[in-house]
């Protein structure tokens, strides 16, 4: 979203560039500006991403 804000449920980030995301545990999340967002780490996987390092 342009504002920032999680989408409702949609608490996964993820980044078109490098194909990847994050969850809410990760140490960078707070901080992340993600391209798109997902559901659950299962619809960013079956999207192709991979959790980022």
């Amino acid at each position: 979203m342009d504002d920032g804000a999680l989408p409702l449920g949609h608490a996964v980030k993820a980044w078109e560039d490098t194909k990847t995301f994050m969850t809410q545990d990760h140490p960078g999340y707070g901080g992340a500006d993600p391209h798109v967002w997902f559901l659950d780490t299962g619809a960013a996987e079956r999207a192709g991403f991979s959790p980022a390092s």
